[in-house]
């Protein structure tokens, strides 16, 4: 039961996170404002790329999969998570070196390098509709703590957490973004210190977790083989075109350190997953029969005393706020830089630009929120998003790697691969982005043997 003490502590939680968003807001750059001036140092990315990348999808849709079908849905997620990251060791000093060169800011930044104009504009409509489904999911995971903590409708809860978010990231901007990355680290790792040993003991430890079905152990079991192969094969490539990373990237001081950052973060990854399948498992032995979205909450609600579970959901809402306050700032400098300013003001002077980012953020903020209200199904949320990115990714792979591939090409992979997607996802919900990848994949390599390639194309980093 939440008492008065446990509201108090998320409240002073709630209160910092704003006080770290106002005091980072004295900027008066954009350069500050979206790449913290290129000189993050090796801790704060290092643990900013973690609390990120492990959001509602990675910690609440994980145990919420675990508790209803076993591990074969958080395999996956793990996979992406660190062939993303091997990705990343490989190509971060790259990244790093063309923004440095370049000022980018944006992953369409380098698609409008490498593809032109047009390339720049398709990527970035897509990018920005994955970001209203990635910031939906984080927008409900938010909500629904917030209604089991103090007892309000999922409105006026979603309400609250779009507010608090919004106001603290559009201030800040980056720098708001992984100060407080690198506080809710140390809040998600408390609570996963404390929530797993005692959920352990209580379940009764090994024979909780031998006393499953052996489904539970099945890594086919969610979305059966075609989905787990696509997971190891592909889900790594949904976190290529990702904004929030590219930024972090260009913010680093060095190109050593956006190398490292990505080396450290492996263990990270590992121990929030690995944490999120194990705490969905002994929900089932601890809590059978309730809603399984909520089986993380609702697991620290009937185990922990007071004090102790408000700092354990300051510590969850730590866990969505990390990774929303990264998509809001992606999805608005996207919008900002990528279509607002080449379509209407592409001279602003700094101080509008500024401003107009801040005001992207904000409003970017509430459309997340909106979709938030009418889909409510975390795991979905998550599963269309990464599928809708992912669309994307194979085009930045070719602008890295494959010279013949032309600006035609790549429009038309990241535009037939999407659509792929959305017209097979009604139907195979768990596996619509795998043959759109493969559409888009098809086509680039086709459209582009068919077209001419201009000199422009042969710019790479």
């Amino acid at each position: 039961m939440v008492t008065t003490l446990d509201l108090v502590v998320v409240g002073a939680y709630l209160l910092f996170i704003l006080y770290i968003g106002i005091r980072a807001s004295k900027r008066e750059h954009l350069e500050g404002y979206l790449a913290n001036n290129r000189k993050t140092k090796l801790l704060l990315l290092t643990l900013s790329n973690i609390a990120s990348a492990i959001g509602a999808g990675a910690i609440m849709g994980v145990a919420s999969a675990a508790y209803t079908t076993g591990i074969s849905y958080g395999l996956v997620v793990l996979i992406s998570n660190l062939v993303g990251a091997a990705f990343f060791i490989f190509v971060a000093p790259r990244i790093k070196a063309f923004g440095d060169k370049h000022g980018a800011f944006t992953t369409g930044d380098f698609i409008g390098h490498r593809f032109g104009r047009w390339g720049r504009h398709v990527f970035a409509v897509i990018y920005v509709v994955a970001s209203f489904i990635w910031s939906a999911t984080q927008f409900v995971a938010i909500a629904q703590l917030l209604r089991l903590l103090i007892g309000v409708r999922f409105e006026w809860a979603l309400i609250l957490a779009v507010g608090v978010t919004i106001l603290y990231t559009s201030l800040g901007g980056l720098i708001s973004d992984m100060l407080t990355d690198f506080a809710q680290f140390w809040l998600m790792t408390l609570t996963f210190l404390i929530i797993i040993p005692v959920a352990w003991t209580k379940a009764g430890g090994m024979s909780a977790l031998t006393a499953l079905p052996a489904t539970s152990f099945d890594p086919v079991a969610f979305g059966g083989l075609t989905f787990l192969i696509g997971g190891i094969f592909l889900s790594g490539l949904v976190l290529v075109p990702e904004v929030y990373i590219w930024q972090r990237i260009y913010s680093a001081k060095s190109q050593a350190i956006a190398r490292r950052a990505y080396m450290w973060s492996i263990p990270g990854y590992a121990f929030f997953i690995c944490g999120a399948i194990l705490i969905g498992l002994l929900a089932t032995r601890i809590l059978p029969g309730i809603e399984p979205d909520t089986a993380f909450l609702a697991l620290m609600g009937a185990l922990l005393p007071s004090g102790i579970l408000g700092l354990a959901y300051a510590g969850m809402l730590a866990v969505v706020m990390s990774t929303i306050d990264s998509i809001l700032l992606a999805g608005a400098s996207t919008i900002l830089k990528d279509l607002y300013m080449p379509f209407f003001h592409p001279k602003m002077h700094e101080h509008e630009l500024l401003n107009m980012a801040r005001y992207i953020t904000a409003l970017f903020g509430i459309g997340g929120a909106i979709v938030a209200y009418i889909f409510q199904d975390i795991v979905q949320l998550t599963l269309l998003a990464a599928f809708t990115i992912g669309c994307l990714s194979f085009a930045i792979l070719a602008g890295f790697f494959w010279k013949r591939a032309t600006a035609k090409g790549a429009i038309a992979s990241m535009i037939t691969g999407t659509a792929a997607t959305y017209a097979l996802f009604p139907f195979m919900p768990k596996i619509a982005g795998i043959p759109g990848f493969f559409v888009g994949v098809v086509v680039l390599i086709v459209v582009s043997l068919l077209t001419k390639h201009s000199p422009a194309e042969n710019l790479q980093i």
